[in-house]
């Protein structure tokens, strides 16, 4: 630690003097279950000091000597480094190695890495073990399938057809199924069950059709009959004049 960072800092400290940090949110005063432990005193938190010290050093203009990065972090930035290489210089995905790289490289860990608890929503990732297994999950390597699909949409792989066709559909008229939304979904479950009950508009039409031939076929028919009396009359009208 330099001479003049350390001056700061314990200008910084003494400046401080009784100050606390309060380790619960702000909503929680409301509550009534606020007590002792919920407070520290800033002066007495190193991690605290040397966070303020940056800020001022970097608002001076003398900025925070460079950190070196911990052995414990080392080989999970050389392995996020040799899969950033796997990828284009552009991307959400490349983005968020490198702030994950930065992050650790700072010693900040893997939750900083990640912005835990910061952008996370903690009801849904109360701990920062959940926040990583869902970046885990997301995160798939591209070389694992050798022979198979991958989906852009979700980044699902599959190894077997069946598997695949499921997905994707068996045709260029269908749409992978994690693009089906509960809306369209529900749609096609009403149309299932207007064609079940041959209720649909296809049976409709079809009925229609139907009625309409057996009523132009009955018309018809009674036409023929009326034709047969009317000629039956007339010979019988002839026989009796003869």
């Amino acid at each position: 630690m330099s001479e003049n960072r350390t001056k700061i800092r314990d200008a910084i400290a003494e400046s401080l003097g009784g100050a606390y940090d309060c380790l619960r949110v702000w909503s929680a005063w409301g509550v009534g279950t606020m007590g002792p432990d919920d407070f520290t005193l800033v002066a007495d938190s190193d991690e605290r000091l040397d966070e303020i010290t940056d800020a001022a050093m970097l608002a001076m203009g003398d900025a925070a000597p460079a950190v070196e990065p911990s052995a414990e972090n080392q080989p999970l930035i050389d392995l996020l480094r040799e899969t950033r290489a796997w990828f284009d210089t552009r991307g959400t995905l490349a983005a968020r190695l490198d702030a994950m790289i930065e992050a650790l490289e700072g010693n900040g860990g893997e939750a900083a890495a990640i912005h835990y608890p910061q952008c996370w929503d903690t009801t849904a990732y109360p701990t920062a073990q959940a926040a990583l297994s869902e970046v885990y999950a997301a995160f798939k390597c591209t070389q694992c399938v050798v022979h198979g699909w991958r989906c852009f949409h979700c980044s699902e792989a599959f190894t077997d057809t069946e598997s695949a066709a499921l997905h994707f559909g068996k045709s260029e008229r269908q749409n992978p199924i994690c693009t089906v939304d509960a809306a369209e979904y529900r749609a096609m479950e009403q149309r299932m069950i207007r064609y079940n009950e041959e209720d649909s508009d296809m049976h409709r039409q079809i009925y229609g059709m139907q009625a309409k031939h057996a009523t132009e076929l009955r018309r018809e028919e009674e036409k023929g009959y009326a034709r047969g009396l009317a000629d039956g009359q007339a010979v019988a009208a002839g026989d009796m004049t003869a």
